[in-house]
C-alpha cells in the first residue's frame, strides 16, 4: 500500500502512517472470521475440534457475517500494530544500516548488509505487539462477550471496570 500513497501529502511520515491505516484496515477485514474462531477455540476448547469445524459452528451460529460484528474491534488491534510494525520497520532498516555501515569496514559490510531487516524486524514487532496489545484485549473480550454485551464499547468498558485488562496483584 505505501507506493499507492508515496504522494498523497507533503510529508512521507504521513503517507506511511495513511498507507498503514489503509492496509490495516483491509487486514482487520480479511482476519475476522479466523480470530473469530481462534478465540473461541482457545477460549472454550470444546468449542470445535479443528479451525474448519469452528468456521462451520460459526456459521450455523450467527449466519456468514457473524464475525464481522468484531470488525471495529479487530481495527483497533490491527491498525496500530500495522503502523507500528510498517512505519517503525523502515526506521530501523535505516537505523541498523547506520549502525553497520559505522561498524564494518566495507568487505564486512558487503556480507552482513543482508541481514539489516532481520535486525529491523525484532524492534519493529515489539513495537508493534505493544501498540496492538489493548486493541487486542478488547477483541479478545468482544469475541468472549459478543456483541449482545453492548458491543466493542461495552467490551472496552468491561476491560476498564475489570482492572483494565491487567490479572489481579497476587
Amino acid at each position: 500500500a505505501k507506493p499507492l500513497f508515496a504522494h498523497v501529502t507533503p510529508s512521507a511520515f504521513a503517507n506511511a502512517i495513511l498507507a498503514s491505516c489503509v492496509a490495516g484496515g483491509v487486514a482487520a477485514i480479511v482476519l475476522c472470521p479466523p480470530e473469530d474462531v481462534r478465540i473461541r477455540m482457545v477460549s472454550d476448547p470444546s468449542y470445535a475440534s479443528n479451525a474448519w469445524e469452528g468456521f462451520l459452528k460459526r456459521m450455523d451460529e450467527g449466519g456468514p457475517f457473524a464475525s464481522f460484528a468484531a470488525a471495529p474491534a479487530m481495527t483497533a488491534k490491527q491498525v496500530p500494530y500495522t503502523m507500528g510494525k510498517q512505519v517503525s520497520f523502515d526506521y530501523f532498516c535505516d537505523l541498523a544500516h547506520s549502525a553497520l555501515v559505522a561498524a564494518c569496514s566495507a568487505d564486512v559490510l558487503q556480507r552482513v548488509d543482508g541481514f539489516t531487516p532481520v535486525i529491523a524486524a525484532l524492534p519493529a514487532a515489539v513495537l508493534a505487539c505493544v501498540l496492538s496489545h489493548p486493541g487486542d484485549a478488547v477483541l479478545t473480550e468482544f469475541f468472549k462477550a459478543g456483541p449482545a454485551k453492548g458491543g466493542v464499547l461495552g467490551s472496552a468498558r468491561q476491560l476498564i471496570a475489570a482492572g483494565g485488562g491487567a490479572p489481579p496483584p497476587t
